[in-house]
């Protein structure tokens, strides 16, 4: 490569090792790597932060000026101090964001054997609503106090799969993201989670909130038909946080699943939360 571009190298394959990886789903941790070497990771899981902030120093001038127009490194991440195996921490750390996705007694009723109990966010409702379900038939009648037109989950990356069970309930539905009034097929999650590699073999959970344009519109999709759109107040929104058993609940002042995440992992472990803590440049 021409000598006046090695920063921009450097700061590619520093970036790559510890936050990337290799194949598909890499923002959630899977293909993560690891500097055989030790040059490019922390050496141990009480190093993390002057890592960080040396490597972020280092290397956030060669990605330019952000405009959002993709994505960028943040100059924080949060991190626990407990480290293990990568596949122990891995797993662990997805389980986190499953938890608050779709946990029981959190995200969703505790359901009955091995059936789920119904959602406590809004987007099960809001489809059966676009989708013209027969609630006579599927027996889910309207939850009230949840919103019937809203999907905050969007902010962590689409598309989304809903399969619905059972007689009158909607058909497999696609949640999609729109971009200037175009509809398109993929946005990544803005999160980064995964086990951080460390010089000593051990692994450390992280979260990375990545710097992206925001997600302003989405669609409903059946197959190739569109059952509708949705803006900005329909993602994130104050009243989505105000409901009864609403999961954003004193987590988001905005209604931003997102920030909500992020502020859930920040419990602290002594309160039974992640116990993850921030780290900044």
């Amino acid at each position: 490569f021409p000598a006046d571009r090695l920063a921009d190298v450097e700061a590619a394959v520093w970036a790559w090792v510890n936050f990337g990886g290799l194949g598909a789903r890499t923002r959630r941790g899977c293909g993560a790597l690891r500097c055989r070497t030790g040059q490019l990771i922390p050496a141990s899981a009480g190093q993390v932060g002057d890592w960080f902030r040396h490597g972020i120093g280092a290397h956030l001038a060669a990605q330019g000026p952000s405009r959002l127009s993709w994505p960028a490194l943040p100059p924080r991440l949060l991190k626990r101090a407990d480290s293990g195996s990568a596949l122990e921490v891995w797993d662990w750390l997805t389980g986190r964001l499953r938890y608050f996705r779709q946990g029981p007694n959190f995200a969703r009723n505790s359901g009955q054997g091995p059936r789920p109990g119904r959602s406590h966010y809004p987007e099960p409702e809001t489809i059966r609503q676009m989708a013209g379900a027969n609630r006579g038939l599927s027996g889910h009648q309207r939850l009230e106090q949840i919103p019937a037109d809203a999907f905050p989950r969007a902010e962590f990356g689409l598309p989304i799969v809903f399969h619905f069970q059972g007689r009158g309930e909607p058909p497999d539905t696609t949640l999609q993201p729109v971009v200037e009034g175009e509809g398109r097929e993929r946005m990544a999650s803005p999160l980064i989670l995964k086990p951080l590699a460390l010089a000593d073999g051990q692994a450390v959970p992280i979260i990375v909130p990545l710097l992206t344009p925001i997600l302003s519109e989405v669609e409903l999709m059946q197959g190739k038909q569109s059952r509708g759109r949705r803006g900005a107040d329909a993602i994130r929104h104050p009243r989505l946080a105000q409901y009864p058993n609403s999961p954003l609940a004193g987590l988001s002042n905005q209604g931003s699943a997102l920030e909500a995440f992020l502020n859930f992992a920040r419990r602290p472990a002594s309160e039974d939360g992640p116990g993850f803590v921030e780290i900044t440049r």
